[in-house]
């Protein structure tokens, strides 16, 4: 899908995906640098060991591919607001927060 969106002059937002600390070596490669990149906070932030991975996660990412803008899909962590000046971060709720949203 990716591929055809691109080949047609599409844009397409890398997702970037990381597990724990002995990943972050290798798991950002291939992300374009100094470009959009997106991450989900789906089911990291309720845990406590989810969410150092994913607080950790996203410094290692700011740390290695220099983001422009960050895309936070999910629960937006307000922490992220301050901690990155150099970054333009963009929350965008989840599929499941709109649907909710939309029957209150």
């Amino acid at each position: 899908m990716a591929y055809a969106v691109q080949k047609n002059n599409g844009i397409m937002i890398p997702t970037a995906g990381f597990g724990p600390e002995k990943t972050w070596d290798w798991c950002f490669d291939g992300l374009p640098m100094n470009s959009s990149v997106a991450v989900t906070t789906n089911g990291t932030l309720d845990d406590p060991e989810a969410r150092r991975i994913f607080v950790g996660g996203i410094d290692a990412l700011v740390h290695t591919v220099y983001p422009k803008n960050l895309i936070v899909c999910g629960k937006y962590p307000e922490w992220l607001n301050n901690k990155y000046p150099n970054v333009n971060i963009v929350g965008i709720p989840s599929y499941g927060q709109q649907w909710q949203r939309r029957c209150l």
